[in-house]
């Protein structure tokens, strides 16, 4: 499936560039929200007590950019800062003495999305309104993860600090994506979906994905190739 991707992309590339286009610069923000192909399976143990581990997402938000070239068929590579939350319930499964910590880890991302699409008016004729649908990959590489953690006190009396690194993560996340764009004017708005194609955990045994829905909301600035079109907006 990558491969096919991949191919379709390169040629649509070369029918892009050797036809008169538009050509836009976009920039947006908007929020995620993510959920989990399947429950965390993981267990620790605290002072010879065992505990469970449940994961679940919340929400997060995107900041970034990208540039689309093409008319009715067009690409539009891109570069984006993703910010995921994630709340860690750790609970013993002990049922009589029962206990629980929690740690709320943030997950920050930089994410390249490449997308193919199609515009349902050509761009070269009505640029004042359209919609498009667009599909493609995007490889998300995890920069930095955020977590205050929880404490607890080991049988020694000691302190003892638990929280999420980035190094209990993939380095390098990707996903399939799907959605639906509106045109107006200056502005632009996008709705997608991506399905996880990677594990998120670098733990054997987690074979967790992670998908996500997103909207987007931005300002584009339009470009002809034709000598005689001026710059639109």
């Amino acid at each position: 499936m990558k491969k096919k991707l991949i191919l379709m992309i390169t040629v649509m590339m070369s029918i892009t560039f050797t036809l008169k286009a538009q050509y836009d610069i976009r920039a947006s923000g908007g929020l995620n929200v993510v959920s989990l192909s399947n429950d965390y399976n993981g267990t620790t143990s605290i002072n010879g007590q065992d505990y469970k581990t449940e994961v679940k997402a919340r929400g997060g938000f995107n900041l970034g950019g990208s540039l689309t070239f093409g008319n009715r068929l067009y690409i539009s590579p891109g570069f984006y800062w993703t910010s995921v939350n994630l709340n860690v319930v750790t609970e013993s499964t002990n049922l009589i003495d029962v206990k629980s910590y929690e740690n709320s880890p943030t997950v920050n991302m930089i994410s390249v999305p490449l997308h193919i699409g199609v515009r349902f008016i050509n761009p070269m004729k009505e640029n004042l309104i359209n919609a498009r649908l667009f599909v493609g990959i995007t490889g998300s590489h995890v920069i930095a993860v955020h977590d205050a953690g929880y404490t607890y006190t080991d049988a020694s009396g000691k302190e003892v600090s638990v929280s999420h690194t980035k190094d209990d993560y993939e380095n390098m996340i990707t996903s399939f994506d799907m959605g639906l764009g509106i045109d107006i004017g200056a502005f632009f708005a996008d709705a997608g979906y991506k399905i996880g194609m990677s594990t998120i955990f670098d733990e054997p045994g987690n074979n967790i994905k992670a998908n996500m829905f997103y909207l987007n909301i931005g300002v584009k600035f339009s470009f002809f190739t034709e000598e005689d079109s001026e710059t639109s907006f």
